[in-house]
């Protein structure tokens, strides 16, 4: 499937899909370095501008499954830039799905949102069942997903392998 690359300093990537818009999908590759993080959020911010412009929701899924550990500073901005995406989805009608595929870091992401809160984010084992979640929430909203999101969006793009 077709995916822009969001290029990092270390071999780090971040491939997009925009196929299933209403439905966007990021597959996160490598430790994440500074620069993919701020791209992909300024990435994430041209979504908001479309459904701005077009009208409906958004649905964000960020797929975990190639990504490895992001050092001190990378933890930092995402948490920073979550926070303000958790701030911008009562007012733009925004949901994040988050695939993790480990059992044991699903349970501590689980237990992390308990504790604190805050985070704003479903956590899910797999692509195919972030796509059915997101499809029921459009829903919802009143928004319609592409009829064929979940054949496009469920496979990994060449890209992010």
């Amino acid at each position: 499937m077709s995916a822009t690359i969001i290029e990092g300093t270390g071999g780090d990537r971040i491939a997009v899909q925009v196929q299933g818009f209403p439905i966007v999908c990021s597959t996160w590759v490598g430790s994440p370095s500074v620069r993919a993080v701020e791209e992909y959020f300024r990435w994430l911010d041209g979504m908001f501008a479309r459904v701005h412009r077009e009208g409906g929701a958004l649905v964000n899924i960020t797929d975990g499954g190639l990504a490895g550990v992001p050092n001190a500073e990378v933890r930092r901005l995402i948490s920073e830039k979550s926070k303000e995406l958790g701030e911008a989805r009562a007012s733009k009608g925004f949901r994040s799905i988050s695939v993790i595929e480990s059992a044991v870091i699903r349970g501590v992401m689980n237990a992390l949102a308990w504790l604190h809160g805050d985070m704003k984010n479903d956590i899910v084992s797999s692509r195919r069942e972030a796509i059915e979640l997101a499809i029921a929430w459009l829903r919802t909203t009143g928004t319609t997903a592409p009829a064929d999101v979940l054949r496009v969006l469920t496979p990994r793009p060449i890209a992010a392998r």
